[in-house]
């Protein structure tokens, strides 16, 4: 790298600016260019109000690559602290007091949708891949959970034609990737089918089961019901403990089922 070798004295605030070749210096002076300083205070030659052009942008981009900070490695001595904590003390925020009109109300909320962080780890991986690293073990806190649940619910039980073809999308995927083509069949509870093949014994019931022709699906609804009595068009649920954790799901399933068959619905639960 060339070292600068002229130097010259700023028009407005006479501090020294250096050059690495006569050529540029000649020329600012005959243009009576301003420091970096003072350019950017809108003066006469200033940048204030313009904008970098691609190209310019990726050339400063380019010539900064490999380059080491200054201060890197280096630590600020007390006295250098004590002298900034002061420097700081009683600044007042140039936006103190101030209210933003309508106008940049809107422009700031369209700039936040359509942030460029969103395309982040599309555009630049290695970017996108240190940020998923700095939020591993990240902890929100409660009342952030409490928000991204009541936002999740809420996206869930608003659009229930979304929740029905990610359901079948699932279906398909188990059916192509983990079944070789074949129909996918799910697990089942031994003792859930025994109670409820007693139940039904008791109470006049012939339900079908997975023990006894396999479980009903549903498939307008793309789901599978613990058991079902065609006859009588009667659906029968059994409920092991963990359903505790989704009784709103459970509950809008069994209002879908409920309104499309038009049937009976008896639930059974463990913990009762």
């Amino acid at each position: 790298m060339n070292e600068q070798k002229y130097e010259r004295k700023c028009p407005s605030c006479d501090i020294k600016i250096l050059y690495k070749d006569k050529y540029n210096i000649e020329k600012a002076i005959n243009n009576n260019t301003l420091c970096r300083s003072c350019s950017t205070k809108g003066e006469k030659n200033g940048f204030k109000g313009k904008k970098h052009s691609m190209k310019s942008r990726k050339k400063m981009s380019l010539s900064r690559k490999g380059r080491i900070s200054w201060n890197k490695g280096k630590k600020q001595s007390n006295e250098t602290k004590e002298k900034i904590r002061k420097s700081l003390l009683g600044n007042i925020p140039w936006n103190k007091g101030k209210k933003w009109s309508d106008e940049i109300k809107q422009k700031l909320s369209y700039s936040m949708k359509h942030s460029k962080k969103f395309d982040i780890a599309i555009k630049n991986p290695e970017r996108g891949l240190k940020i998923s690293i700095k939020n591993i073990g990240r902890k929100f806190t409660e009342e952030h959970r409490k928000k991204l649940g009541k936002k999740g619910e809420f996206n869930v039980s608003k659009r229930p034609e979304v929740r029905k073809k990610m359901r079948f999308a699932k279906i398909k995927w188990i059916e192509n990737n983990k079944n070789n083509g074949l129909p996918m069949f799910p697990g089942f509870n031994k003792k859930a089918c025994q109670i409820i093949e007693n139940y039904g014994k008791e109470n006049g019931y012939n339900f079908q089961h997975a023990m006894n022709g396999g479980e009903y699906f549903i498939s307008e609804l793309g789901y599978w019901v613990d058991g079902y009595d065609k006859d009588k068009n009667v659906v029968i649920e059994y409920y092991e403990p963990f359903h505790r954790n989704q009784l709103e799901r459970d509950e809008r399933r069994k209002q879908e089922i409920i309104n499309y068959l038009n049937c009976d619905f008896i639930e059974i639960k463990e913990w009762e």
